[in-house]
Formats: structure tokens, C-alpha cells, sequence
């Protein structure tokens, strides 16, 4: 008769209940994550599109000097395409849990412009709708997709390590 005895089924049980435990937390890498598409975000307005690859359209004439008059009354800070008050450049922000990420803008205008559409604006004799050409502010291609992968298999690689699986 032949026996087997299995020895340390307790240490492997506990080992992988921790390996389970550290791979359902995921904030860390979405919170990595996130503050680079912010940055990604960033550098797209400072190149007006470069960054994701898609140059924004230039401001017509009319609005460079409605914002020249603006920003001489106070009322504007700069003449830059999509930069009027930096309220949209600035309402960028990110909602991050274990297994959830979001990027967003506090800015309701913000959307219409990343995706172009129709607006509605004041002038003297009432409003007007107009067109608003597409300037991406934020996108997901390649370039991010990969970045967003190489930072997760960072944090999987770690994980791995810290239980020598």
C-alpha cells in the first residue's frame, strides 16, 4: 500500500485567497490610468489636437475677435481655440473605484465639442444656432489603448510577484 500525504494545502489556500483579494482591488491602475488620459488631455490642448492625432479646425475670424474684445473687458483669457473662460480645460476630472474608471468634464458644453454638433449662442437680436465643428478633446486609439494595457500588465506583473506565482 502505497500513502501520500500533501503537506502546505493550507498555505497554497491561503496564498491564493490573497492573490484573489490583491487581483479584485484594481483603483491603483485605474487610477494610473486616469491621471495619464488627463495628461493626454492636457497635452491636447496645448498642441489643439496633435496628441490624439486629429488637429482641431482653427477659431473663425469673428470668434478670435469677439474673444480679442472679451479678454480686453476681463471677460475672456485667451484668444486659443477652445480656451475662452478655461473652464472646460480645466473641468476635466476622473471618478475611479476598485474595478471602475471614468474620465469626465464638469462642463455640459464639453461633450459637443469632442464630438461636434449644433449650439445655440446670444447675440444682439436673440439666439442663434450654429455649428460646432468636431475637436477632439479626448479619445481612445491605439497609442492610449496600448499604454493603458502596458500599465495594467505592470500592475498584474507585481501581483504575480508578490506571490511568487
Amino acid at each position: 500500500m502505497i500513502t501520500i500525504k500533501v503537506t502546505g494545502i493550507e498555505s497554497l489556500v491561503k496564498d491564493y485567497n490573497a492573490f484573489i483579494v490583491d487581483m479584485s482591488d484594481m483603483k491603483e491602475p485605474m487610477m494610473e490610468t486616469t491621471e495619464y488620459y488627463i495628461n493626454e488631455v492636457e497635452q491636447n490642448f496645448k498642441d489643439e489636437g496633435q496628441t490624439f492625432s486629429q488637429p482641431w479646425l482653427p477659431s473663425p475670424p469673428a470668434t478670435v475677435r469677439i474673444k480679442q474684445a472679451l479678454m480686453k473687458k476681463g471677460l475672456a483669457i485667451s484668444t486659443d481655440t477652445l480656451v475662452l473662460s478655461g473652464k472646460m480645460r480645466e473641468g476635466f476630472g476622473a471618478f475611479v473605484k476598485s474595478k471602475y474608471g471614468q474620465l469626465f468634464n464638469s462642463q455640459a458644453y464639453a461633450r459637443v465639442h469632442n464630438e461636434g454638433g449644433q449650439g445655440v449662442v446670444q447675440t444682439k437680436k436673440g439666439t442663434k444656432t450654429i455649428q460646432i465643428p468636431k475637436r477632439v478633446l479626448a479619445d481612445v486609439d491605439e497609442t492610449r489603448e496600448k499604454k493603458v494595457e502596458n500599465i495594467f500588465e505592470t500592475w498584474l506583473g507585481t501581483i504575480i510577484k508578490r506571490h511568487s506565482i
